[in-house]
């Protein structure tokens, strides 16, 4: 079995089709897990559903790979377009509602220890308040550190309309987090 680590994602994909499939299939896997899924709970905030999103994403990754078909030059981009486009299918397929920030009840922060605890559940929480559209870029620029040109070559928006809706959702988280955490500029 070969070190796999030292190759780089498009090496690995293109290694899924050969007898160390298995193991090239794995450290992807290991490179992506948690971000991936991370996406995919916050784009969706339900974890049935990111499970399914995710588990999409590597199907569909591990078929494209087998199928020797086409190459992938970015895998990143990919998995992270694959998961967009699961998490779009679940969010139609639920017909989701949005929770309006107005009948949310938030928790009041104590300053103990568990606090960056309760701040972490407040801002999952915002996120939990925005349209799937404002949602999905703000974790992809603010969580996953994509720029904002990375954005618009994986969702098909302009800059522009993506600058915006990370704005407009920090704006509103914020207006979330300040009575609760004040303001910290």
């Amino acid at each position: 079995m070969h070190a796999f680590h030292h190759h780089n994602d498009e090496e690995l994909f293109s290694l899924i089709a050969t007898a160390d499939g298995l193991a090239a299939f794995r450290t992807l896997y290991e490179r992506y897990r948690v971000r991936l899924f991370s996406y995919c709970l916050h784009v969706l905030a339900n974890r049935d559903d990111a499970d399914d999103a995710f588990q999409e994403c590597w199907l569909h990754l591990h078929s494209k790979a087998r199928d020797g078909a086409a190459n992938v030059e970015n895998v990143r981009s990919y998995l992270f377009r694959a998961a967009h486009n699961a998490c779009l299918m679940h969010v139609r397929k639920n017909h989701r509602q949005m929770v309006s920030i107005d009948d949310v009840e938030l928790p009041q922060l104590n300053g103990d220890p568990s606090r960056q605890l309760e701040l972490q559940e407040l801002i999952q929480l915002g996120l939990s308040t925005l349209d799937p559209s404002a949602r999905e870029a703000f974790v992809l620029h603010e969580v996953e550190g994509f720029s904002y040109e990375e954005m618009s070559d994986l969702l098909g928006e302009s800059v522009n309309a993506l600058r915006n809706k990370v704005w407009r959702a920090r704006q509103q988280i914020r207006t979330i987090l300040t009575p609760y955490i004040g303001e910290s500029r």
